[in-house]
């Protein structure tokens, strides 16, 4: 569903990341998604609408490392996919990639 790199950044910097996702009936145009990134107790949610659209249509994520703190960081990434097969016609699809190792100065 999502190309994800490991990754590894000092605490404090700002990370931005391009998401792709591909799945069977979902467009990221016109389908709603979101990403939540993980790191024990800390979490951060980003919704679709602020994430930075580019001119070629590719949607990037930003954050900074330190509101999550030193350890490894999961991405949790949901996308609503139209189905009518479902009562609220959505259908959740969810992936989780550890993705990102966080260290100290």
């Amino acid at each position: 569903m999502v190309i994800a790199l490991e990754d590894e950044a000092v605490l404090g910097t700002e990370k931005k990341y391009i998401l792709k996702i591909e799945s069977t009936g979902f467009d990221m145009e016109e389908d709603d998604f979101d990403v939540e990134i993980r790191r024990g107790p800390q979490y951060l949610r980003i919704l679709k609408s602020d994430m930075i659209k580019d001119f070629e249509g590719n949607f990037y994520f930003t954050f900074n490392t330190a509101d999550l703190g030193v350890g490894y960081a999961t991405i949790v990434v949901t996308a609503h996919v139209p189905d009518s097969d479902f009562l609220d016609g959505i259908r959740d699809e969810v992936d989780t990639f550890r993705f990102l190792r966080i260290r100290s100065r």
